[in-house]
């Protein structure tokens, strides 16, 4: 395996590792919005 051939290989892989990285530091986010949201609701529900 040439070593041209090998460094791409593991840029590749670093690229993706940091595209799911992101995506799932989005959908965290997403997920503690919806939480954050339904708790605020949920004491809205209590306080009426």
């Amino acid at each position: 395996m040439p070593n041209e051939f090998k460094a791409l290989l593991i840029e590749e892989a670093r690229l993706r590792n940091r595209a799911v990285g992101t995506i799932r530091e989005a959908a965290s986010k997403i997920v503690n919005r919806i939480l954050l949201t339904l708790a605020f609701v949920r004491q809205r529900l209590e306080m009426a």
